[in-house]
């Protein structure tokens, strides 16, 4: 196509390739050339460019899903932290004549019992009491912070939590103080922030560089961030707040509990239900009481029992324990009749009750107690360390039960029975009705209670298992000796 001002251009050309007017029928387009069709399109008239041409459609989709990724990679890396997950790197706390120390999975002591307390290790170090005051080790048991603390918390997210006389403050893993210690009261760090109260009792957010942003019109505190909501408190109703103080949502709730699997306990009118993030009800609000989810599960009472309900609010497991712990490595420590077992996610008994304690797993153990001993267990139920070497808990639970049954004569008349694992003692005439609690070396506590208070005995069986000696235990705390012998027809 030849321009007015005589250059040839291409035939599909829009513009000349010498003085760059448009080409087309408009005012001052292009003269047609010879060898052009008469059918040739043209530009529209006025036009200063020609319209792009589209992109094929699978580069359309490739840049969509570079966007998409690129937005998902963004908010991982920016996502609000969720509920905080202890790592103890495998090393577990153990107490052998008042010392602590620790030991691996195997059960092999790492690290000499020598401390008076601990809590165990976070983050690689180990809050450790020494005397009257709190230190930190490290995996080798090697003191990393001089102990100075009245109280140390374990590490959270690279801050802990430590108390000196009646103020606390935050320290990093080298002890030194991020901001000062002036905190008449203080949470742990979840994420990026921890709530406090100033030394003028205004609340407030501490970030881990030590800076504080005051709260307006906020009169209580939840003690953690989860999922980047805090539960927060104003005019008597709980809401949840962002980290910038922002009421995300609006305080209307008798009482919160935090967030987690996207969803938060909430009490209205007595009941406990369960919200989402937006503020809506996925469980209405119907149990006496709702714990926060972990690992897809919440613990929930309703009849004075305790469950277990999945994120949809369907029953897993009928509220039928006298207590449940949240879910860990796939089990919840619930307790019976019997003691305390472990339920899988299906409600399963798969760990017998047996236990007099229990605690959740972490990184494949649990910590139990058993007729006054303290040991490990695995996801399977088997013992890491075994304290009953040839026998098992149930059978040494019975021995020892068994040993206590009989009719004792003292300074008063016992009887003492033992039916399903349970022991009982019936005074003369029955007037009192003892509850017993076996307890470590043949020691047996038997209680009681009345509009005053709670009485009963402390006792030990003798080695010969004919004489049980001890005190009475008073309301008011007051003891006296006494002493037993069984009555053998």
């Amino acid at each position: 196509m030849q321009c007015k001002c005589g250059f040839e251009n291409a035939a599909d050309a829009r513009f000349c390739g010498s003085c760059r007017a448009p080409l087309g029928d408009g005012p001052g387009s292009a003269v047609p050339s010879p060898a052009e069709s008469s059918t040739a399109p043209t530009a529209a008239a006025g036009s200063e460019r020609a319209p792009a041409r589209p992109l094929p459609r699978a580069t359309v989709a490739i840049i969509g899903l570079v966007v998409v990724v690129a937005a998902a990679g963004y908010w991982w890396i920016n996502r609000p932290p969720g509920p905080y997950k202890p790592d103890n790197g495998g090393l577990y706390p153990i107490n052998v004549n008042g010392k602590y120390g620790f030991m691996d999975r195997s059960g092999k002591t790492v690290i000499t019992p020598q401390f008076d307390q601990t809590f165990g290790f976070s983050e690689g170090l180990a809050g450790v009491l020494v005397g009257t005051k709190w230190g930190y080790i490290n995996t080798k048991g090697v003191v990393a912070i001089t102990p100075q603390f009245d109280f140390a918390m374990p590490f959270r997210y690279g801050r802990a939590r430590v108390q000196l006389a009646n103020r606390y403050g935050y320290i990093d893993k080298e002890g030194k103080y991020v901001g000062s210690p002036t905190f008449p009261w203080a949470s742990e760090f979840s994420g990026e922030f921890a709530a406090v109260q100033t030394a003028d009792r205004a609340l407030a957010l501490v970030n881990q560089s030590g800076k504080t942003v005051l709260l307006a019109k906020v009169d209580s505190l939840g003690y953690a961030f989860s999922s980047g909501l805090l539960p927060a408190a104003s005019g008597g109703k709980w809401g949840f707040m962002d980290t910038t103080g922002k009421w995300v949502i609006d305080p209307q709730f008798e009482g919160v509990r935090g967030f987690a699997d996207g969803l938060a306990p909430v009490l209205v009118g007595g009941r406990w239900g369960y919200i989402d993030q937006k503020g809506k009800f996925v469980v209405n609000p119907q149990y006496d009481s709702g714990g926060e989810f972990s690992e897809g599960y919440a613990n929930f009472v309703s009849g004075g029992k305790w469950g277990f309900i999945d994120t949809k609010g369907r029953v897993v497991s009928d509220a039928k324990f006298l207590d449940a712990l949240p879910f860990r490595d796939g089990l919840a420590p619930v307790q019976t009749e019997d003691g305390w077992g472990f339920i899988d996610r299906t409600g399963k008994m798969v760990i017998s009750p047996q236990f007099d304690s229990a605690g959740m797993f972490q990184n494949g153990l649990a910590h139990v107690t058993a007729l006054g001993k303290e040991a490990y267990i695995t996801t399977a139920g088997k013992f890491v360390v075994d304290p009953f070497p040839g026998t098992n808990v149930l059978a040494e639970r019975t021995r020892r039960q068994q040993a206590f049954v009989g009719e004792w004569a003292g300074n008063s008349r016992l009887v003492i029975t033992s039916n399903g694992g349970h022991i009982r003692a019936v005074s003369p005439g029955g007037s009192w009705i003892f509850q017993g609690e076996l307890l470590v070396d043949n020691k047996l506590r038997l209680r009681t209670g009345s509009p005053s208070g709670t009485f009963g005995f402390d006792l030990e069986l003798s080695s010969d298992g004919r004489s049980l000696t001890g005190q009475w235990r008073g309301v008011g705390g007051t003891t006296y000796p006494v002493a037993f012998t069984k009555f053998i027809p």
